[in-house]
């Protein structure tokens, strides 16, 4: 039995004693137990007196493992028990060696529990036991050593722990050599405490060979099982090494280990566990993740407590460094409790002198320290020191740690005399014990460092820095943390040194060793990161530094969370930078979220909070954003006053701040309160004679200053500065200042002299006081600069920008912001004076330096690109400068977003560009854009609005939109004077725009009353002299010029020139330009050679300044081809006006104004010559330029009509001049009032050309109108009165009423000499029109007196040899002809001839009268031949000028007929009366050309049948030949029975123009009343409308063969390619797709044409681009093009080969068409289908496409047969019935492109008593095919089940909508209908999109409606009226006639929704208006009503559509009663 028990007893401990080595103590205690129960049976088994000691024996060891497993699990009271109960029996037994073991278990426990003296003292008597008796070589021996040298460890003595350590490995080495294996607990014991020793010496490689040592030998312990707690611990401390080594991802990988393996021994309740949170909780502090540490710390120490309860020395442990933690985390009341916890524990369980309590006065100290209570830290700092030298003396680590902690104090003291020594002591004493190439003492280098740095001796800390840097690198290698940080340490003191180019690469380093080690979240690469930001900032390197402090942002804020001081600091930092680079919108988001922060930290109403609120508000005024600034600077007053109370200067300082707000706003009376309390507030203070009073003055000055009372500004300036000469002398900075401050103000007020002397007064002092070289002397000299500029002297204000650019640049380099500015001042400089090359070369340097500081998306970066747009501008370089304002911005949305001011500014520049451009339509985009944003912006009056205006008005100004333009100037100008008073430069620039208005509709009287206003408030403001007053002359002398008053012209040109001259000198553009104005009034005066000699010397001028390529250059040589048309110099004329074309195209595409002059002028040349079809070819270009540029109704279109008119009239089309005449006033009736003098005119031009058809008394009564219009005007038209006196005068003498003719003349020539001198042309034509009343009434004499008066004043103008006296001459020959004086008849006519000659050449309408003249004179000779030779002369030059078919040409058959006559010759006789009478017939009809022919004396009894049928023959050709060509043919009418019907019938589809087509024909298209022209459908012969799918054929096409592919069923259309096209074999499918949505999408119209498909669309897949082919044997495409012959009918041109073709491509699936120049041929397939065979270069979509040039011709959308369409829904609902509560739906899906009013007159009145609004199929595209139509219930149900489900069968070709019936029950009758139903569109056969189609139909209640539950009839009906708008046909009115202003109302109306996919995607102003108006229906719902289209029609001044809607509305509504 008692073997058995002693077996048993061996077994158990043979099972408990390795678990105990791996740490199962829980298992141990329960095995342990059991073989205590089993030592006490087996001492009852053996009760005698041997035994007895046997079982104590066994009992002593029994307790003593209970008692050391229970001290493993820190249950000392158990396991003192266990040892007392141990040591008495071992006592007892006198076993000395078992005393021994529980001395050893005594001092085990007491170390735990922190009794260290007591615990070496239990360990050393068991080691004397021990010795005495096992000798020194035993292992009991050794494991004693052990245990001391543990103990000295702990209580700092590591010289006599590492002492004892070895001797324990001496002894095992010992063994080694006797030949024994060592494997012993002891050994691991030593190894392990010797590690920890090394460590406290910072010896860490020797620290990590002793843990390493440890884990080999625990491992060989534990042989084949690989856990145990001792094992645990063992990764613990080799990952605490690799932390302090800094190599954190294997410490990481140790502490991981170590976890696991103890959680899977003990569980989380063991002190082992907690031990290694502590170990995870200090590595997460090495990496800089506190916030960690402190979670990892919080588990441990509820682990010790649950474990050990709160008083133990592990507890206190744990307090100090969770307080560590807290410390570093900033929680410094936290910090506080858990030290001093740990402190109370100490000093409770060690006492006061102890090692463990000196460390916690450190840390306490460290927080006094961190709250700047330095004495308090001082205080425990030498409590600490007193008990350390008490234990250590004074060689100890920890002293030399204290040391340096006082250091530290006495630093933060202002001791540095005590300082120094303590760092110095430490450094002794680390040398001492370290050596000199030690980590600690490379640390205190670091310290020392550190202490110079703080004193910013940085030359004195940089050799520190740079030592301990050596140390570390030569300790730890480059890969070290430490090291890094020494690195940065190094670069930031080269920072402070200003050397950041050497810092640079010191951080770079640091950087890269912490992103080694995986330390890219940590709080040193935060600091790193924010270094190398400091360091670029400093080199301006500022996009680098914001990268930069981002970086560091992001890891601060991971490490320390959102609120801390850090997070804070780097958050303002980038503010800085944002600021710098002015975006501010970023700043404010960076400051914002600080804010945030702050108050978490600080509390609201902190006075940094204040400050925070002050930089916000600063910023937002720096954004213009005023309310905001008001609103934060107030947050800033409220927390001020509530810390500081009301009188605080703070509060003085707020006040100015927010005034400084008031007066951007205009609050000028409240700006000037707040200075007045802020003034009192430093008075009541400070003092009333202190600096910051006189600071206050200048404040109350400015806000003077703003509101122009300059004299208010003087008096307070002048009282500050007072108080600064009594204060500072007059040599102060303070005393310049306020001379400057006053030099601003006389600069102001125009004083331009005395502010002068004040600046450099200003100047002197600064240079006195700073030297030359500051930038406020730079400053001080800009100021004088700008003086200079103002005064206009350039050079002088360009010497000073240079002085002051100079000093810049060697005080800051080449590359600084104010040298960028520097060179900005001398840009502007150079600009002002037109050298456009210099100005360009600074603004381009300003733009090079701000980007290279700030970055692109910079203010300053942008606005040095707007400075560089000016110069381009100002060189009309448009398009340099529309990219540069572009850029502009581009940036600055990048940085305020779409509405900001800069943005809105940048708008106003681009629109100022395209006004240049004359696309005036998108500038008054832009410029309406602009003004919007200022509005938003400044909210009240401001000159930024007016400007805003001032841009608006003139734009539409542009436009000839006059009225519109006048009222924008009045509110600009309304703006202005409320700002600036009556008298302001702004004002005066609009009245002289408005006066320019007025000049233009002939307002004279107006226009000079402008002019005048402008005038005078110039002279006023800017002074006599000054450029602008120059202009207003200029102005002023145009407005004489166009009176005919040349004079005073004359006058006003040479005052504008001798101020322009004076001021910019003789060799200037501006001064060429005013001189040309007095060259163009000498050629108006006849002064040729004069005109000539100047315009000759500003042509050179202009040349010279900006070249031939310039549009100043056309400009003047449009005046010069003018002064030589007067002159007669045609041809010369022509070059001039021609050369300003092309400049003009050159620079602006010929697409703009001046161009359109320029033709105009060339087709007044052509006319003068005779030329009259080039003429009218030429205004037609000028026409279209306009039509492009300007809308329509235009009064400039309607002057260039009637230049085109007059032009018909020189031709002898009186018609169609009248039809062009009458056209122009009806237009120019709708765009002016009656009275104007233009309108005048118009009446005038029209009786011009009755008299001509000599209808008489139509004639007189256009005269009249005209009359009595100028008359009205009274002396606003006295020059356009005489000439409708004398227009009536020659009426009245057509009809024979010479006294009333004679009587009109004589008003006429009364208001002349009146007006204007003698000398002038137009009297000359006066006299010579009394001429011709003489003439007619045969006084012969007086006749050619008058014409002799007339001579001779023509003669005086234009000399000898003018047009003007050939003329004269010529109608005196006529006389003489009357009198039959021929040879006085043929000497004058004669004379007439030579000059003609002379000045125009053979070929010209005057030269070929005179022959005419001299014909007619040599019959009455009867000197035929000769008449015959002259009227061949003059057949051959009216045959070269007009052609065959004119009124000239018939005449001079008609002439050679009566020679042939009168000499019997009658076959020539019939030949040409036959040639003059066809021709006459064709252009003047049967009544009018049988009347002159009896009028001539020709017999029409030579017109015999035959020759009428063949007239008739001729003329059908020519009708059918107008029909096609658009020609009006309506005054083609013939009296002969029949021919008049069949001409109406063939011209009644016709509504003709007068426009012909060019010789190609080119499709061009022009017509009177507008109607579209539809093109019906076509299919291709042969094929049929498609179902489903697509025509295609798919092939493999091989590489060693052609291929073919055609598609059967699509007749024509072939694909041929060879095999030298393919690299490889591909599969080619060949598809026909239809001209239908979407594939038509992004065909490239323009507003001058359009682009009619022709074919289908060719798809040919995979797309690829094709081998290139040497031998020219190309991949051919043939494409059928079935609509090209309707199209050519339609078009009026011979063939198809005469339609204007382009090709189209696009890749798969492209949105955007583009054309292709290719080669094609025209071929035919084999039904005669017309095709183009293309050489193709890839595989694409293909479309053949024809131009033309309309907006109006609609091609109908199933030209081709159609596959899918764009749809749209209409839905309505019957009448609810009120029994049954059911209702009728009826749903319509129907072509969006298709009018719905016929779909919806086929739907009974009664099934649309209500209108419901479809969504969710907008945009949609069904194809055909087979669908249903599925009813989902909502507030309807369908009563009928078998139509629930619905089948549509698809087919676009064969209908164009289709109907939806349902029969619904009304679910709630007490509840408004709102969503009615959905309807859900299933695709059921082969479409390609399977997809279903959701609709969702929706209710609309009246606003009239109320939430009563009651029903009556009015409630359930629903206002329909109000609905009408909603409806499709409405919509398709508004469409229909908005054009392009579809996009104002579109922006308007809601500027949320998107444009610009329906400006890509849809071609016409009607589709882009219908679809944006659908999808705002859409998404408004019932809000989208009627009232909301009407309102802004309204605003954009669209009547016309809002009485239409009215109109339509009022039938609907009649029609449903």
């Amino acid at each position: 039995m008692a073997e058995a028990v002693i077996q048993q007893r061996n077994s158990i401990l043979a099972t408990a004693n390795p678990r105990f080595v791996r740490g199962y103590y829980q298992q141990c205690l329960t095995l342990y137990d059991q073989a205590l129960q089993c030592t006490l049976t087996l001492q009852q088994l053996l009760n005698d007196d041997d035994n007895n000691d046997i079982c104590n024996q066994a009992l002593c060891d029994d307790y003593l493992n209970l008692s050391k497993t229970y001290c493993r699990q820190h249950r000392y009271d158990k396991a003192r028990s266990y040892c007392d109960q141990s040591q008495t029996l071992a006592v007892k037994l006198n076993d000395k060696l078992r005393v021994a073991h529980s001395l050893d278990a005594f001092g085990n426990i007491k170390k735990e529990i922190g009794q260290y003296e007591d615990a070496l003292n239990d360990f050393e008597a068991a080691l004397k036991l021990k010795l005495e008796l096992k000798g020194k070589d035993s292992q009991d021996v050794a494991l004693s050593y052990s245990y001391i040298g543990n103990t000295y460890s702990i209580i700092g003595k590591l010289d006599e722990a590492k002492e004892s350590l070895y001797k324990v490995i001496d002894r095992d080495k010992h063994v080694l050599r006797l030949g024994n294996t060592v494997t012993s607990v002891e050994l691991v014991e030593s190894f392990n405490v010797l590690g920890f020793v090394y460590c406290l010496q910072r010896r860490f490689s020797l620290s990590m060979l002793m843990h390493k040592k440890c884990l080999k030998l625990i491992m060989s312990l534990l042989k084949d099982d690989t856990a145990s707690l001792d094992l645990a611990l063992c990764y613990g401390h080799i990952g605490m090494m690799y932390s302090l080594q800094d190599s954190f991802i294997e410490s990481t990988s140790c502490h991981d280990k170590a976890m696991k393996m103890a959680l899977s021994i003990a569980g989380e309740k063991c002190v082992e566990v907690a031990r290694i949170f502590i170990w995870k909780a200090k590595l997460s502090q090495s990496k800089g993740d506190v916030g960690e540490a402190i979670k990892y710390m919080k588990k441990a120490l509820k682990i010790q407590t649950d474990i050990l309860g709160k008083k133990h020395v592990l507890i206190s442990d744990a307090h100090d460094l969770l307080g560590t933690l807290y410390m570093s985390h900033g929680k410094l009341d936290d910090s506080f409790t858990s030290l001093f916890i740990s402190l109370n524990i100490r000093q409770e369980i060690l006492g006061e002198n102890c090692l463990p309590v000196a460390t916690v006065y450190v840390s306490i100290g460290n927080i006094f320290f961190l709250k700047s209570s330095y004495l308090d830290a001082l205080m425990y700092y030498r409590k600490s020191l007193d008990i350390q030298l008490d234990i250590l003396g004074d060689n100890s680590l920890d002293v030399a740690s204290s040391y340096h902690n006082l250091g530290n104090v006495y630093v933060s003291l202002g001791d540095p005399d005590e300082a120094l020594p303590a760092y110095q002591k430490s450094l002794e004493i680390l040398i001492r014990l370290l050596g000199e190439d030690h980590i600690d003492v490379a640390a205190t280098y670091e310290d020392l460092g550190r202490f110079f740095d703080r004193q910013q001796k940085y030359a004195e800390a940089l050799p520190m820095f740079q030592a301990a840097l050596n140390k570390q690198v030569a300790i730890f290698g480059d890969s070290n943390v430490i090291v890094a940080g020494l690195y940065g340490k190094v670069g930031e003191v080269h920072h402070h040194l200003n050397q950041d180019e050497e810092a640079l690469p010191l951080y770079r380093k640091s950087l890269e060793i912490f992103q080694k080690f995986g330390a890219e979240s940590y709080g040193a690469v935060a600091k790193t990161h924010k270094c190398i930001a400091d360091s670029y900032y400093n080199l301006k390197m500022y996009n680098d530094a914001l990268d930069q402090y981002k970086r560091a942002l992001s890891v601060r804020t991971k490490v320390t969370g959102e609120c801390h001081v850090d997070v804070n600091e780097l958050r303002e930092k980038i503010a800085a930078i944002y600021n710098k680079q002015n975006r501010y919108g970023d700043a404010i988001e960076m400051h914002q979220k600080a804010l945030v922060a702050k108050i978490a930290l600080l509390g609201e109403d902190h006075l940094e909070i204040a400050e925070i609120h002050d930089t916000i508000g600063g910023l937002y005024s720096l954004q213009n954003k005023f309310e905001d600034a008001r609103s934060a600077f107030d947050k800033a007053l409220s927390i001020r006053k509530s810390k500081k109370g009301e009188k605080s200067l703070d509060v003085a300082l707020t006040y100015d701040r927010i005034a400084t707000i008031d007066i951007q706003l205009k609050s000028y009376d409240d700006a000037l309160k707040l200075l007045e309390k802020s003034l009192a507030i430093r008075k009541d203070i400070l003092g009333e004679d202190t600096l910051e009073v006189a600071s206050s003055y200048s404040h109350i000055a400015a806000a003077y200053k703003c509101q122009n009372k300059f004299e208010n500004a003087l008096s307070y300036l002048e009282k500050g500065l007072a108080i600064k000469l009594q204060k500072v002398g007059e040599t102060s900075v303070e005393v310049a200042e306020s001379y400057n401050n006053i030099a601003t103000i006389y600069q102001y007020q125009k004083l331009y002299d005395m502010s002068l002397v004040l600046f450099k007064r200003s100047l002197a002092i600064l240079i006195n006081l700073l030297g030359e070289d500051t930038l406020e002397v730079t400053s001080a000299i800009n100021n004088i600069a700008k003086i200079y500029q103002f005064q206009g002297k350039m050079e002088n204000a360009v010497s000073m920008f240079e002085k002051s650019l100079s000093i810049r640049i060697k005080l800051m380099g080449d590359y600084d912001l104010n040298v960028a500015d520097s060179y900005n001042s001398i840009g502007y400089s150079y600009l002002k004076q037109h050298r456009y090359d210099e100005a360009l070369l600074n603004y381009e340097k300003v733009l090079v330096i701000r980007q290279s500081i700030l970055g692109e998306d910079s203010f300053d970066v942008a606005n040095a690109c707007n400075n560089i747009g000016y110069v381009y501008q100002s060189n009309s370089k448009y398009q340099d400068a529309l990219e540069k304002f572009m850029k502009a911005l581009s940036i600055q949305r990048n940085i305020t977003g779409a509405n900001g001011l800069d943005v809105g500014i940048s708008y106003r520049n681009i629109g100022r560009i395209h006004d240049k451009q004359h696309n005036y339509k998108y500038a008054g985009l832009l410029f309406q854009k602009s003004l919007t944003i200022q509005i938003e912006t400044y909210k009240t009056h401001h000159l930024g609005i007016c400007e805003g205006y001032y841009d608006v008005g003139r734009n539409l100004a542009l436009q000839y939109r006059f009225v519109e333009g006048i009222e924008k100037y009045q509110k600009s100008l309304t703006v202005a004077i409320l700002l600036c008073g009556e008298n302001n430069v702004y004002a005066a620039l609009t009245f002289n725009d408005i006066g320019c208005i007025y000049q233009l509709q002939c307002r004279y009287n107006d226009s000079l009353s402008m002019y005048e206003k402008a005038l005078r408030m110039r002279v006023e403001v800017l002074s006599e002299n000054s450029l602008a007053v120059g202009l207003t002359y200029c102005n002023l002398g145009s407005l004489s010029e166009t009176q005919g008053d040349y004079n005073q012209a004359l006058s006003f040109y040479r005052k504008c020139w001798n101020i322009w001259l004076s001021v910019l000198g003789d060799n200037n553009l501006k001064v060429a330009l005013a001189s040309a104005n007095i060259a163009n009034i000498y050629t108006l005066q006849g002064k040729y050679a004069d005109a000539v000699a100047i315009f000759q010397n500003a042509s050179s001028i202009v040349k010279e300044s900006v070249g031939e390529s310039d549009i100043y250059y056309a400009n003047l040589c449009n005046k010069i081809g003018i002064a030589y048309h007067r002159q007669g110099k045609y041809n010369d004329a022509l070059s001039m006006h021609q050369k300003a074309v092309e400049i003009q195209k050159m620079i602006l595409d010929g697409k703009n104004l001046h161009a359109a002059d320029s033709y105009r002028n060339i087709g007044i040349i052509y006319t003068s010559q005779g030329n009259y079809e080039l003429a009218i070819s030429t205004y037609q270009q000028s026409l279209e330029i306009l039509r492009q540029l300007l809308t329509e109704k235009n009064l400039a279109i309607a002057y260039v009509r009637n230049n085109i008119a007059n032009t018909f009239l020189l031709q002898g089309r009186l018609i169609d001049a009248l039809n062009i005449f009458q056209q122009s006033l009806s237009l120019q009736k709708q765009l002016l009032e009656e009275k104007y003098s233009v309108i005048a005119k118009s009446y005038g031009s029209i009786g011009c050309v009755y008299y001509r058809m000599h209808k008489y008394d139509e004639a007189l009564t256009n005269c009249r109108k005209s009359i009595s219009i100028l008359e009205e005007l009274d002396e606003d038209a006295n020059l356009d009165l005489a000439m409708a006196y004398s227009n009536i005068g020659l009426v009245y003498k057509a009809i024979g009423k010479y006294a009333e003719a004679f009587k009109m003349l004589d008003k006429c020539l009364m208001l002349q000499l009146e007006n204007i001198t003698e000398e002038n042309f137009d009297i000359a034509d006066t006299y010579s029109n009394i001429g011709l009343i003489y003439q007619s009434q045969g006084q012969y004499e007086k006749a050619i007196a008058a014409h002799q008066k007339s001579l001779e004043i023509r003669q005086r103008l234009g000399g000898d040899k003018c047009l003007q006296a050939a003329c004269t001459y010529q109608n005196i020959g006529l006389i003489y002809q009357l009198q039959s004086r021929y040879d006085d008849a043929q000497s004058f006519s004669i004379k007439a001839l030579e000059i003609q000659l002379e000045i125009q050449g053979e070929i010209s309408s005057d030269v070929a009268k005179i022959y005419r003249n001299l014909a007619v004179i040599h019959i009455s000779r009867d000197e035929r031949q000769a008449a015959m030779d002259m009227l061949d002369k003059c057949l051959s030059i009216e045959l070269k000028l007009t052609g065959e078919e004119s009124l000239e040409v018939a005449q001079c058959y008609e002439d050679m007929a009566k020679i042939f006559q009168s000499e019997d010759n009658i076959e020539k006789f019939k030949t040409n009366v036959n040639k003059a009478s066809k021709i006459q017939w064709k252009i003047l009809g049967p009544d009018k050309l049988t009347k002159i022919k009896s009028q001539n004396g020709l017999q029409v009894r030579y017109k015999s049948n035959e020759y009428y049928n063949n007239l008739l023959g001729e003329l059908q050709q020519s009708v059918s030949m107008r029909l096609y060509s658009w020609i009006d043919i309506r005054t083609d009418v013939i009296n002969l029975n029949g021919v008049v019907g069949y001409t109406r019938q063939l011209t009644e589809s016709v509504k003709p123009d007068y426009l012909k087509p060019d010789k190609r024909h080119e499709a061009r298209i022009r017509y009177q009343n507008q109607d579209d022209i539809k093109l019906e459908r076509y299919l291709y012969p042969g094929m049929t409308a498609a179902e489903e799918g697509l025509p295609e054929v798919s092939k493999l096409c091989k590489n060693d063969r052609d291929t073919i592919i055609a598609v059967p069923n699509v007749p024509g259309l072939q694909l041929f390619i060879p095999a030298q096209s393919l690299e490889d074999s591909i599969r080619c499918t060949l598809s026909a797709l239809y001209a239908d949505a979407p594939y038509i999408n992004g065909i490239p119209n323009q507003p001058s044409f359009q682009l009619i498909p022709l074919s289908t669309i060719v798809r040919i897949e995979p797309n690829i681009s094709l081998a290139y082919n040497i031998d020219n044997n190309n991949t051919t495409l043939q494409i059928p093009m079935p609509v090209a012959e309707e199209v050519t009918q339609h078009l009026g041109v011979e063939s198809v080969k005469c339609l204007d073709i382009r090709i189209l491509s696009r890749n798969r699936d492209g949105d955007v068409w583009r054309e292709e120049y290719i080669d094609y041929q025209h071929r035919m397939d084999e039904n005669g289908c017309p095709c183009v065979a293309l050489a193709i270069s890839r595989l694409a979509d293909y479309l053949v496409t024809a131009t033309v040039y309309t907006s109006k011709l609609l091609l109908h959308k199933n030209s081709f047969p159609s596959y899918q369409q764009d749809v749209s829904v209409l839905c309505y609902l019957s009448e609810i019935h009120r029994g049954s509560n059911r209702v009728r739906l009826k749903v319509v899906i129907a072509r969006k492109s298709d009018d719905n009013t016929e779909i919806v007159e086929q739907i009974p009145t009664k099934f649309r008593h209500t209108e419901a609004i479809s969504t969710g199929l907008e945009g949609t595209i069904l194809e055909n095919g087979r669908y249903s139509a599925e009813f989902k219930e909502e507030e309807l149900q369908c009563v009928q089940e078998d139509s629930i489900v619905q089948p549509i069968i698809v087919d676009w070709n064969s209908c164009s909508f289709y109907v939806l019936n349902f029969l619904c029950l009304v679910k709630d009758p007490n509840k408004k209908l709102e969503k009615l139903c959905s309807i859900v569109l299933k695709p059921e056969s082969t479409q390609i999109d399977l997809q279903p189609k959701y609709c969702t139909i929706e209710n609309v209640t009246s606003e009239n409606d109320n939430n009563s539950n009651s029903r009556d009839t009015t409630d359930e009906k629903l206002n329909l009226s109000a609905l009408r708008i909603d409806t499709k046909l409405n919509f398709t009115i508004i469409a229909e006639k908005i054009g392009d202003d579809w996009v104002q109302l579109a922006t308007l109306l809601d500027p949320n929704i998107a444009t610009d996919d329906i400006e890509l995607t849809k071609q016409t102003s009607n589709d882009k208006a219908l679809s944006w108006l659908t999808r705002w229906r859409s998404q408004h719902g019932y809000t989208a009503t009627k009232d909301s289209i009407i309102e802004v029609l309204e605003q954009i001044d669209r009547q016309d559509i809002i009485k239409q809607i009215i109109n339509t509305a009022d039938s609907t509504n009649k029609a449903d009663a």
